[in-house]
C-alpha cells in the first residue's frame, strides 16, 4: 500500500437520468439531448476488500471528507471516463461532462451530461440497465493502516485495514466489474480487480514486499510472484 501512486476503485451500479429529473436547466437544449450519468462512485465507511497483484490483499474504507479537497481544488481537471480509459474501443476519450461534483454523508457523488457521441451512445443501453459499475482513479495522500487488526466479523483473516482519510481525485466514470458495492451511479470483489495505470511500487519494494507480505497466503505470494515474472522479467524466488 504504497503512498502517492495513482490507484483505481471501483463500486457499485450506474445508470442515467434525464435533466428534468435532476432539475438541471435546459435551455436552448433540443428535446433530444443527451441524458445524464449519475452515481456516488465513493461510498464512506464501507470496507471492502481489495485484491490486487500490485497493491496485495487487504481490506479498505474511504472516510467521509476524502475527497473534500480534490474537489474544492481539482474539479476544471477531473475527467469522466469509461473502465478508466482503458476500454479497446473508446479509450481514454472522456464520455460526459463533469456537471457536478460532491459529497453528502453517505459518499462521494457526480453527474454530468453524456457527449453526443458513438461512443457515448454505445454506452447508453448499458447505462440504462444498471448492469456498469462506478470507478474512480486517485491518489491517496493521507491515510491509516493497521498492518495486524485483532480478528472481527468484518475481517475473520486479519487482512491488514487501510483507512483513505484525503485523496487527490483525477477521474471517475462507468466501469464493468466493482469493487465497492455501495456505490451507485444513474444514466468490484471484482473478479478482475482494477490496475493502476502504472506499477504501483518500485521493483525492489515489490520483492521486499513478496518476501513477507502480512496477513498474506502462499497462493497470494505465488500470484505475485507470476505478475512480477511478467512485470520485470524472471527473477530468482
Amino acid at each position: 500500500m504504497t503512498r502517492h501512486t495513482i490507484l483505481t476503485r471501483s463500486g457499485g451500479t450506474v445508470g442515467i437520468r434525464s435533466a428534468a429529473e435532476l432539475g438541471v436547466a435546459t435551455v436552448d437544449q433540443p428535446a433530444t439531448a443527451m441524458p445524464y450519468v449519475v452515481g456516488m462512485f465513493a461510498p464512506f465507511d464501507q470496507w471492502t476488500e481489495v485484491a490486487s497483484a500490485a497493491e496485495g490483499r487487504f481490506l479498505e474504507q474511504v472516510a467521509p471528507g476524502a475527497f473534500a479537497a480534490s474537489i474544492a481544488r481539482d474539479r476544471s481537471s477531473v475527467r469522466v471516463l469509461f473502465d478508466h480509459g482503458q476500454d479497446p474501443f473508446i479509450g481514454s476519450r472522456p464520455i460526459a461532462r463533469l456537471d457536478g461534483l460532491r459529497e453528502d454523508g453517505r459518499g462521494a457523488w457526480f453527474f454530468g451530461q453524456l457527449f453526443d457521441t458513438v461512443a457515448a451512445r454505445e454506452l447508453l443501453p448499458l447505462l440504462e440497465a444498471k448492469v456498469l459499475g462506478s470507478s474512480f482513479r486517485f491518489r491517496a495522500d493521507r491515510e491509516r493502516v493497521n498492518d495486524w487488526p485483532t480478528r472481527s466479523e468484518r475481517n475473520p483473516e486479519r487482512l491488514a485495514e487501510r483507512t483513505i482519510l484525503q485523496a487527490t481525485l483525477i477521474e471517475i466514470g462507468p466501469c464493468v466489474f466493482p469493487v465497492y458495492k455501495g456505490a451507485t451511479a444513474g444514466a468490484s470483489s471484482a473478479a478482475h480487480p482494477p490496475r493502476s495505470s502504472t506499477p504501483a511500487m518500485s521493483r525492489d519494494e515489490f520483492l521486499r514486499r513478496l518476501a513477507k507480505p502480512p496477513s498474506d497466503t502462499p497462493a497470494a505470494r505465488a500470484a505475485r510472484k507470476r505478475w512480477l515474472d511478467r512485470m520485470f522479467g524472471k527473477v530468482a524466488a
